[in-house]
C-alpha cells in the first residue's frame, strides 16, 4: 500500500510540473527612430512600437499614457492624422502609435514619462507594466526605459 501511495505522489507531482509554465512577461516600446524632433516632416510624430513577449490577440489589450504632449494615429496610404490622447486603450494588433510634444500650439514639455500596462480583457487585471522617458536635448527628442 505504501509503495502504491509512493507512486501516486509521484506521478501528481510529474503531472503538475507539466503544466503551463507561467514565462516572466516582458513589454517593451521601441521606436525605429534614434531621435525625432517636431520640425521632422517624414512622419507626424515620434513612432512607438509595443512589443511583448506573449501571443494574446483578443485576450489582451494595451493601455499607454503620456505626461505630456500628445499621441497621433496616423494612414500612411491616405497621409491622414488624427489626434488622440494622452491616454489611449490599444488592442495588440494596433501595437503602433505616434507621440509628439506638441500640445495644441506649443511644446508641453521637456521630458515626458510614458506608461505602459498589459490588460487581461476578460478580467481587467493589469499584468504587467513599463515605464519609458522621452527626454528632449536640443530641441530632439530620444526614447529610453525609465530605471
Amino acid at each position: 500500500m505504501r509503495i502504491l501511495i509512493s507512486w501516486m505522489i509521484i506521478v501528481m507531482i510529474f503531472i503538475a510540473s507539466c503544466g503551463d509554465r507561467i514565462e516572466k512577461i516582458e513589454l517593451a516600446i521601441v521606436s525605429p527612430l534614434e531621435k525625432y524632433a517636431p520640425m521632422m516632416s517624414s512622419v507626424p510624430g515620434m513612432p512607438l512600437k509595443i512589443e511583448s513577449n506573449i501571443n494574446g490577440y483578443g485576450k489582451y489589450k494595451y493601455s499607454i499614457s503620456a505626461s505630456g504632449g500628445i499621441f497621433l494615429d496616423w494612414n500612411s496610404d491616405n497621409g491622414k492624422i488624427t489626434i488622440l490622447n494622452k491616454k489611449m486603450l490599444m488592442n495588440m494588433e494596433d501595437n503602433m502609435i505616434y507621440w509628439t510634444p506638441m500640445d495644441g500650439n506649443s511644446v508641453s514639455e521637456k521630458d515626458v514619462v510614458l506608461k505602459i500596462d498589459l490588460i487581461d480583457i476578460e478580467t481587467d487585471e493589469i499584468l504587467t507594466s513599463s515605464e519609458y522617458l522621452l527626454f528632449e536635448n536640443d530641441g530632439w527628442y530620444s526614447l529610453k526605459e525609465k530605471k
